[in-house]
């Protein structure tokens, strides 16, 4: 009997599984995402578990019972963000631009205008996929860094739909702030998600009150480039003008280096740390961090 391809396996189930997430109607998004919210705690125990951990730092005090109502509508959220990224990726740029909503646009016109460029530092909120989909869409153009997943036909089958949607996607690897440089250079915005600490090989900050690590690539990048850091956040709950998506996008982060950079790319991932915090703390629910990321949590399998 001939050995199956577990790769190629593996890419057919997210390639089917992700078409037929796309044909939900959107009548059925939400009673689907609450269902499949309940049984989070029964189908994936240890990120349960993860979850329960998260939310006690970014919702503090609250009761065992009030914690459990939490995540299940975070993980209710993240279960909307599979649905709706499969439907927007399909979407025409009409109904995109119809379900989006960015009341701080002008702003960052305005930062982009007069540094020529950004660095967007994403949380992993609400719908990213859907924002950096309607700025391209827009006319703006963006790369992006993404996971590389195993199997590489995985991250591959991934990367295809993000670039047919007019993102540029940079794989996570040792090369991939010096590729950076160069988009900055091309005038490409630069999207990065920021809030963990994937290689393992960050900075140290403090985050929510604890100490943990954070990918130093942002601060890095800026303090290289000289183009500033803004904090870009999708929402999803909390949105404005009866949107179904908010584009929240910061001011640029205000920082002054001091010419010694060890101590400058600290200084500035620490700012960061702050500024993603006070995104993450107007929907605490939208936050989809269900893997340890503080040491005290990496015990938990």
């Amino acid at each position: 009997m001939a050995s199956v391809d577990k790769g190629k396996v593996t890419v057919l189930a997210f390639r089917g599984g992700f078409y037929l997430l796309s044909l939900i109607p959107d009548f059925m998004v939400d009673p689907i995402s609450k269902l499949g919210s309940k049984l989070a705690k029964k189908v994936s125990p240890a990120r349960y578990d993860v979850a329960i951990k998260h939310m006690k730092r970014l919702v503090p005090g609250c009761s065992e019972d009030e914690l459990a109502k939490l995540v299940e509508r975070s993980f209710e959220s993240y279960l909307r963000y599979w649905i709706e990224s499969s439907q927007a990726f399909r979407w025409p740029f009409s109904k995109l631009d119809a379900n989006v909503t960015c009341p701080n646009l002008d702003r960052f016109n305005e930062t982009f205008r007069k540094y020529s460029n950004a660095i967007v530092v994403m949380p992993h909120m609400g719908n990213w996929d859907v924002g950096a989909t309607w700025f391209v869409k827009r006319g703006y153009t963006m790369t992006t860094v993404a996971e590389k997943l195993e199997p590489p036909e995985l991250f591959n089958f991934f990367v295809n739909i993000r670039e047919r949607n007019g993102l540029k996607v940079v794989g996570l690897d040792k090369d991939a702030t010096a590729k950076l440089v160069k988009e900055v250079k091309s005038k490409r915005i630069i999207g990065l998600l920021s809030d963990r600490d994937i290689q393992k090989n960050g900075v140290e900050v403090t985050f929510f009150g604890e100490k943990t690590t954070l990918p130093m690539g942002p601060a890095v990048l800026s303090i290289r480039t000289k183009i500033p850091i803004v904090i870009a956040t999708v929402y999803s709950s909390y949105t404005v003008n009866n949107s179904r998506f908010t584009v929240d996008i910061s001011a640029p982060i205000e920082f002054t280096p001091s010419g010694d950079l060890r101590s400058d790319i600290k200084s500035l991932t620490q700012l960061i740390a702050l500024n993603l915090e006070t995104a993450i703390k107007v929907a605490p629910t939208e936050w989809h961090v269900f893997q340890p990321n503080w040491p005290a949590d990496e015990d938990i399998s």
